[in-house]
């Protein structure tokens, strides 16, 4: 529309009032620049929760990486028990998120009942949406891939370098 208004004003000598256009043109600019910037605070959250799981794992791994060495000393393969570290804190996570879930869904029915809405009759909060969901999954990966790799780098010590931590 910006071509054709300079089109007319060159040739015809008429101006036109485009100033909705415009103005919807700063709000497009700008609800790319939000979108942007909250993919990034994404990434970033999933980095931080990352971080904090592989922080903890060591640390939690630390205190009992003697009762591990027993665990494989006594026969136990690292398998079996990367396997158990990774279901468990699945299941931690995965009832973390739908708590988190749960709660978001009720605050957006509060909302709703209460009538806060935006201008355009959105409501303010949507639990469900293929964000949400893409970063649920990629939390999830994030976190078995990392309770893999810690453990994995763990158990590759023999038992003995386990118990008496050498």
């Amino acid at each position: 529309i910006i071509d054709f208004e300079k089109y007319v004003k060159e040739n015809y000598q008429i101006q036109l009032e485009i100033s909705q256009v415009t103005s919807k043109q700063n709000f497009r600019i700008v609800s790319m620049i939000a979108n942007v910037l909250t993919a990034v605070m994404i990434v970033f959250a999933i980095f931080c929760i990352v971080m904090y799981i592989v922080n903890m794992l060591q640390n939690y791994f630390q205190k009992v990486k003697r009762n591990l060495g027993t665990f494989k000393a006594f026969g136990m393969e690292s398998s079996s028990l990367i396997r158990v570290y990774v279901i468990t804190l699945l299941l931690i996570v995965l009832v973390a998120i739908m708590a988190a879930f749960a709660v978001t869904c009720i605050i957006g029915l509060l909302l709703a009942v209460f009538n806060v809405v935006w201008d355009s009759g959105y409501p303010y909060i949507m639990a469900f949406n293929p964000y949400s969901l893409i970063s649920v999954l990629v939390i999830i990966i994030a976190i078995v891939m990392t309770v893999f790799f810690v453990m994995k780098k763990m158990l590759s010590r023999t038992p003995g370098d386990l118990i008496y931590d050498r």
